[in-house]
């Protein structure tokens, strides 16, 4: 009787072990899964950041450049390495921009406003300067941006595989420009990244460039029916000035050379807040 009781003891103890055994197997499992799993979504969670800065960095250095650019000519953001081209239906540089071969401050080429094209165009629409001045903006980043997210090739070197889940008609990148007391910048890059079965989504960001264009072509009108009334240099400028208020530099400049139009006087201006200076020139009555 005694003996039996000590086999079913040990067999008791032998099925304990064997549990305790299976339990400390699935444990160590679970364990081991959810060590994964941590590993996985701290590595998406990173490369998700990474994406992030690389797009963050491409928007904020295109739109300052944008901006730059478009203040250098009048507002209109030209490409200068196609000709000064955006595609307003005619060539900025060969109908509306002249140039100064003097050492200033400043670039020597200046859009001139309200005056006839060098070819006989038509001047300036100054009622639609913000609509073509942002269209311009949106076509120079959103072709700049396309080249930038090239970058995305190191993610896929890492096994990542971006994918356009929309605006597929312009590249899968669409740009809005808001122009107001500041330059507002949306782009939006809707774009899937998957490895493994797991991955994010990236869509929408934003960038903010304080120079306000609204100003700027509000002075350009000022500027153009002062000069239309037999305005001087210095009238013209007082009338920038009170457009633009203390927040802006203004200087004014008087052709280095024969003026643009014959048997007028003609000026250029100067905008500037920090880097950025909105150049454009007037001809105005004797």
């Amino acid at each position: 009787m005694k003996k039996r009781g000590q086999v079913t003891l040990f067999v008791i103890l032998g099925v304990l072990v064997i549990l305790i055994v299976i339990i400390l197997f699935f444990l160590l499992r679970i364990r081991v899964e959810r060590g994964g799993n941590t590993s996985e979504t701290l590595d998406i969670t990173q490369t998700k950041q990474e994406v992030d800065n690389i797009v963050q960095s491409c928007l904020r250095d295109i739109s300052e450049e944008a901006v730059w650019t478009a203040a250098e000519h009048g507002g209109y953001a030209l490409q200068t390495n196609t000709l000064y081209y955006c595609p307003l239906g005619f060539d900025m540089y060969y109908n509306f921009i002249h140039e100064d071969n003097i050492e200033r401050e400043h670039l020597d080429d200046y859009t001139y406003f309200g005056i006839a094209g060098k070819s006989g165009l038509q001047p300036l629409r100054l009622e639609r300067l913000d609509e073509d001045g942002a269209f311009c903006l949106e076509q120079f980043i959103h072709d700049k941006m396309v080249s930038c997210l090239a970058a995305f090739t190191i993610f896929e070197n890492k096994g990542w595989i971006p994918t356009i889940t929309g605006a597929r008609e312009t590249k899968g990148v669409e740009i809005s420009v808001d122009l107001g007391e500041h330059v507002v910048v949306d782009v939006n890059i809707p774009r899937q990244f998957t490895r493994d079965h797991n991955g994010f989504q990236i869509d929408r960001y934003r960038y903010t460039v304080d120079f306000s264009f609204l100003k700027a072509f509000a002075a350009v009108e000022r500027a153009v029916n002062e000069c239309k009334a037999g305005g001087t240099r210095e009238s013209v400028e007082q009338a920038i000035r009170e457009v633009v208020n203390n927040e802006y530099t203004v200087v004014g400049y008087t052709r280095g050379k024969s003026p643009v139009v014959p048997g007028e006087h003609s000026y250029q201006y100067l905008i500037k807040k920090n880097d950025k200076r909105f150049k454009f020139g007037v001809s105005c009555q004797n």
